[in-house]
């Protein structure tokens, strides 16, 4: 008589005939599949917020304010005022003022009339033939009627020279547009004679300007 033997199959049904559970991760609807599906949810709604959203945009500039100027080349220029009627003016541009037996007192400015600081300067020339004459300058107007010199008195540097002397004076500093050199000439001799000769003017040297 032959023996019959039963077999089963690893992972198949027990011996009992019932079916051995199922892993976890093989359950239809259990937490693996629950937590990838809230993820995806999660990225969804990420996206979403970041994507829908735009940079602000940035206004043009507009320029509301204009402004110009005029822009103009200085210029040098000076000239006499002569204060009485003792010494004349030529078209040169030179002061002269003659001698009289008793002699002869002229009062005469130059001045700046640039359009830009400057400095004046004078060529100072004396000839008489007997007797002694001299130019000065005073930093106020002259007292014509006296004589006198208020403010500062000024005597030009000038050397002696055959029959004469002369010298040139500079203002110490540069002077504004407006401003003068108040000149004294005094004639003492006979057949004597002074002249005042301008030099052209220099403006202030390039280190010393300023602008606003």
């Amino acid at each position: 008589m032959l023996a019959l033997t039963r077999c089963t199959r690893t992972g198949g049904r027990s011996s009992t005939g019932e079916r051995p559970p199922r892993p976890a991760h093989h359950l239809r609807g259990g937490a693996p599949r629950r937590l990838l599906a809230g993820l995806v949810v999660a990225a969804a709604g990420v996206a979403g917020a970041t994507g829908g959203v735009s940079a602000p945009a940035l206004a043009a500039w507009t320029g509301s304010v204009q402004a110009s100027t005029t822009l103009s080349m200085a210029t040098l220029s000076q000239s006499w005022s002569n204060l009485d009627t003792a010494g004349t003016v030529g078209s040169d541009q030179v002061y002269t003022l003659r001698g009289l037996l008793a002699g002869n007192t002229g009062y005469v400015d130059l001045v700046n009339t640039s359009t830009t600081t400057a400095t004046l300067s004078a060529t100072v020339t004396m000839a008489t033939v007997v007797g002694g004459s001299y130019a000065q300058i005073c930093s106020v107007p002259w007292n014509t009627a006296t004589g006198e010199c208020t403010g500062t008195l000024t005597t030009p540097n000038i050397a002696a020279v055959v029959g004469g002397a002369t010298g040139v004076y500079t203002t110490p500093t540069p002077i504004a547009p407006g401003g003068r050199i108040r000149f004294k000439v005094r004639v003492v001799g006979v057949a004597g004679s002074a002249t005042l000769t301008p030099v052209a003017p220099l403006a202030r040297p390039a280190a010393d300007r300023t602008t606003s």
